[in-house]
């Protein structure tokens, strides 16, 4: 199966900077979150989302690149792999000007069934909505 990737474009303003008017590291963080729920949201309807939602176990990211005032950058997801309740999600944060990657992002992602909070299998529906099949 391949992977469905998910993109968004924004644009840094200015409440995305920090005190070194580049974009603040929090906010990178934010948008890696915003996008896969993005992503989520795009490939599921609103009867699934009432059941189950994701919540994060970890992050990891890397910083490659600064962004700046008014750069356009474009937010890029998939889902790298699943497990039984748990999937591994990736994120890289592209300059659209020069089409460098600057920040990649891995996290894991824990599949909750909304009802009891508590961990669940991720089902083949599940998958299907993330992933294409390859014939």
């Amino acid at each position: 199966m391949k992977a469905l990737e998910f993109k968004k474009e924004i644009k840094v303003t200015a409440g995305d900077l920090d005190i070194q008017n580049h974009v603040n590291n929090l906010r990178f963080m934010e948008w890696v979150v915003d996008v896969s729920e993005s992503h989520w949201v795009k490939q599921t309807d609103a009867k699934t989302r009432e059941k189950f939602a994701w919540f994060v176990v970890d992050h990891y990211i890397k910083y490659k690149q600064q962004a700046f005032l008014d750069e356009q950058l474009i937010l890029k997801t998939w889902v790298e792999s699943c497990g039984l309740v748990k999937s591994i999600r990736c994120v890289n944060i592209i300059r659209k000007s020069d089409q460098k990657v600057i920040v990649e992002a891995k996290s894991t992602w824990c599949f909750i069934d909304r009802n009891t909070q508590k961990p669940t299998l991720i089902t083949d529906d599940i998958l299907q909505a993330f992933f294409e099949k390859i014939d």
